[in-house]
């Protein structure tokens, strides 16, 4: 998994902290998923006293870890259908 932000952010710098409806935005996805990504602590975020933010740097360094890569045309393996015992062909 990428390393994420090696140290705490700065405090002072409140700009870059993202409400749970920021990243749901920026993710394009619900709200409740966020809560839910935050609740199985697979998204990294911040407890300010009972709010929840994000680092805007962490957000994009967990989007990063995501990413799936295309395999190559000639590596991809489709499996073959195969019809269940005793199915004959109509």
């Amino acid at each position: 998994m990428a390393e994420l932000l090696s140290e705490p952010p700065d405090p002072s710098d409140t700009s870059r902290l993202l409400t749970p409806a920021d990243v749901a935005e920026r993710l394009n996805v619900n709200l409740r998923f966020v809560r839910r990504l935050c609740h199985e602590r697979r998204l990294p975020y911040l407890k300010v006293g009972r709010l929840v933010r994000f680092v805007d740097a962490d957000v994009t360094a967990w989007l990063a870890t995501q990413r799936i890569e295309a395999k190559e045309k000639d590596s991809v393996v489709v499996p073959l259908r195969r019809r269940p015992p005793g199915c004959r062909r109509q």
